[in-house]
């Protein structure tokens, strides 16, 4: 069984659902700049992505206590995984998520674990 731990620092950004416009779609860039440290985190870890099912342990430390939903939140991070760490976030059989307000040290540790 493969386990995988690291932590990601920074202000988590929820990811929300693609706003259309008259010109086409807009993502926030903030949420992409989140989600390409996520991936460029998980890419320093330097294994293999675990293949098969997965489950996915998120503690997520906000600067404040603003409204952010911890299905969005975990949205962005599993994106940036995809790929990296497992194949698809349509591996993950079980997800914990769990925020708190911590405003000295934000961001969010992941863990990994294959599912046999």
């Amino acid at each position: 069984m493969s386990k995988l731990t690291f932590f990601v620092h920074g202000n988590p950004v929820p990811k929300q659902s693609f706003r259309y416009t008259k010109n086409g779609g807009y993502t926030d860039p903030r949420m992409k700049a989140w989600q390409n440290e996520v991936g460029w985190q998980a890419k320093q870890i330097g294994v293999d992505a675990i293949t098969g099912k997965v489950s996915v342990k998120m503690n997520f430390f906000i600067q404040d206590e603003r409204k952010k939903d911890l299905d969005n939140l975990s949205k962005s991070c599993l994106d940036g995984m995809k790929d990296i760490l497992f194949g698809d976030d349509s591996e993950v059989t079980s997800l914990l998520l769990t925020k708190e307000v911590c405003k000295t040290n934000p961001g969010v540790m992941i863990e990994i674990e294959s599912v046999d």
